[in-house]
């Protein structure tokens, strides 16, 4: 199945979103008059999402949540989130911005702070965070940095992203160890993450980290648990999914190719014929 990666996608050639990206984190700004849309991504930095206008519906991990105008949302990296977005009834659409950030920029600066303690807390993986006047006012004053002729230096918007994090801290006191585990990956089970998400198409160092291993570490423990290597396991379960989505289903071929996590139907049609020794439309031509 393939999908969009955030903040990845909002920041490609061609895209009409605004964004400002530096090393450590990217914001985007997402304003819209459509009265209702829905996506699916995989978030590869951790991501609070400030709703202005309009109601913004997440769902990570199987948990959904309603954030409206005037609330925000922490949502933690490396999860799929399916979300979506409803304009205002009062003609102002949807209006958000979305602060990615990676894990060394939280690091740094939970350092600085020194009244940050970790404690033995895992982290959910969605965290509703209601926002005060002096939040707002935050979200507010980033809003002209989206301008193309406003002239900043990246010094100071480093600065403001110190001032978003002691902010939220500052009034979120629980939200401390959450951040502190979000800068630590958690192991999950090994055979439930592939599972999961075999039909997604993931990079190895992606399931790794969903993992919360090393690519190495991923790899020694597959080869272990499946007795075979993570690519030639994904090409098999990917190619017997294919196979039962072309027998069970109304689905050609093109899109089992697609939902199976193929990115390439050529690619897909020689290894399905390789394994089965059938090409993808005879088999269900027959079923």
């Amino acid at each position: 199945m393939l999908f969009s990666k955030a903040p990845e996608c909002f920041t490609i050639p061609g895209t009409t979103r605004r964004y400002l990206k530096l090393d450590d984190f990217t914001l985007v700004e997402s304003c819209h008059s459509e009265i209702r849309t829905e996506k699916e991504l995989f978030l590869q930095d951790h991501v609070f999402a400030f709703v202005l206008n309009g109601t913004y519906k997440p769902q990570v991990d199987g948990v959904k949540m309603n954030i409206g105008s005037g609330e925000c949302v922490l949502m933690r990296r490396s999860n799929m989130l399916k979300y979506q977005k409803f304009a205002a009834e009062n003609m102002q659409g949807f209006e958000c911005i979305f602060f990615f950030i990676k894990d060394d920029f939280i690091r740094e600066v939970l350092q600085i702070n020194d009244a940050v303690k970790p404690l033995p807390v895992r982290a959910t993986s969605i965290i509703k965070l209601p926002m005060n006047e002096a939040l707002m006012g935050y979200v507010q004053s980033i809003k002209p940095y989206f301008n193309e002729s406003f002239i900043f230096q990246e010094a100071l918007l480093r600065l403001k992203m110190q001032e978003l994090l002691f902010g939220l801290i500052a009034i979120h006191h629980d939200l401390v160890p959450h951040l502190i585990d979000f800068s630590l990956p958690y192991k999950n089970d090994l055979r439930k993450v592939m599972e999961e998400h075999f039909t997604k198409n993931l990079s190895l160092e992606e399931f790794a980290y969903i993992t919360g291993k090393s690519l190495s570490a991923f790899k020694r423990e597959f080869q272990q648990v499946f007795n075979i290597s993570p690519g030639k396991w994904l090409l098999k379960r990917r190619l017997d999914h294919s196979r039962k989505l072309l027998m069970h289903t109304e689905m050609n071929v093109s899109d089992a190719c697609y939902e199976s996590g193929f990115e390439n139907l050529s690619h897909f049609s020689r290894s399905f014929k390789s394994q089965f020794g059938i090409n993808p439309l005879q088999i269900k031509q027959l079923s």
